[in-house]
């Protein structure tokens, strides 16, 4: 009983969605506590507020399957917790994916549980929305495919912090946009953010461009940190074969 008190107080952690998870198969991954449970249990839900039992699994596995097929424009949030003699945990932190989510015109977007985005073009769409002043993905983390943000007139800032992977970024005509901040973005093919025209700052120390990519920031105002960062990310990612265009508007040479 002594070691089932201290499972009882003691969530599940690491709750992820792991490579290769798609939209029609999502697998959770999570860590167990430290006294192996009886069972533990999957809840699901479809707005992050009511959810429902998904699925009970045995305590010694940490690992479970989504086939249920998560459908366009939609979100689905998961949490987990163990269970032993009877008693349950509390809940582990919530963590959600959409599929091909494309945002109406507001004002702020904010989704504080997204750590994956599935769909092949636009995975994650919120672009030419007149009210956008901000955006907040502080979980997220991977993009199956295009990550649009471009020609937002209001939008000024965007800070991904924990993002690492995005075959596609776009920001183009984000025309008050001045900074950018992507500390762990690992991993690109197309980053773009052309007629940007006062953007002064993209911070990406450790972006590797793969598959003959392209860096276009064409027409913006990039300072000579930004510009000789990327410039030193293209020489990192073997610049022979990618294309990086940072010509036209204000931007400071190398």
């Amino acid at each position: 009983m002594c070691r089932w008190a201290q499972l009882a107080t003691s969530s599940p952690t690491n709750l992820d969605i792991t490579v290769p998870s798609t939209a029609a198969n999502i697998v959770l991954t999570w860590t167990n506590p430290v006294s192996t449970p009886d069972t533990n249990e999957v809840w699901r839900s479809a707005d992050g507020v009511t959810f429902a039992l998904f699925t009970t699994v045995a305590g010694a596995v940490t690992t479970a399957t989504d086939a249920s097929g998560l459908a366009a424009n939609s979100f689905f949030y998961y949490k987990v917790r163990s269970c032993k003699s009877g008693q349950c945990s509390p809940f582990s932190a919530t963590i959600s994916a959409c599929n091909l989510f494309n945002s109406p015109n507001v004002a702020s977007i904010s989704f504080p549980t997204l750590i994956r985005t599935f769909g092949a073009g636009n995975s994650f769409a919120a672009t030419g929305l007149a009210a956008l002043a901000s955006v907040s993905l502080p979980a997220l983390k991977r993009v199956d495919d295009i990550l649009e943000l471009g020609a937002n007139p209001n939008l000024t800032s965007i800070n991904l912090n924990v993002l690492t992977n995005c075959p596609q970024f776009d920001l183009s005509n984000d025309t008050s946009l001045v900074g950018i901040s992507l500390p762990s973005f690992a991993s690109t093919t197309n980053f773009v953010g052309t007629m940007c025209t006062i953007l002064t700052l993209v911070n990406t120390p450790i972006l590797i461009f793969v598959n003959g990519g392209t860096l276009d920031f064409s027409g913006c105002a990039l300072n000579t940190a930004t510009v000789n960062q990327m410039l030193a990310r293209g020489v990192a990612s073997n610049v022979n074969t990618n294309t990086f265009t940072l010509n036209a508007g204000t931007n400071s040479p190398p």
